[in-house]
């Protein structure tokens, strides 16, 4: 058995992370819609809102919902959402010059 290194190639996508100002923008931008979570009162939770968002293959339901502080890509006409955690652990903000 021959064990190799490699490295994840680089690709670019765009990005932006969901606030409670910017959700209708958001929702618009990836062709989804602002929906709210249903309260939880004996757990406490309250409603929350989140952008819908359009995603053709996803593993579970949350990979389609954008909730504040996610960030929502888009790479060619695909979108994807992550959490804001998993996002800065795989991205990194290009700096233009």
């Amino acid at each position: 058995m021959k064990v190799q290194k490699y490295a994840r190639k680089v690709f670019f996508v765009d990005g932006v992370e969901v606030t409670t100002e910017n959700l209708e923008e958001v929702a618009e931008w990836c062709g989804g819609s602002v929906q709210q979570t249903k309260p939880k009162p004996e757990e406490g939770l309250e409603a929350q809102p989140y952008v819908k968002v359009p995603i053709l293959k996803y593993v579970n339901e949350r990979q389609t919902k954008a909730f504040v502080g996610d960030v929502v890509t888009k790479s060619g006409n695909q979108f994807k959402v992550y959490t804001g955690q998993a996002f800065r652990k795989s991205f990194e903000e290009l700096v233009s010059s």
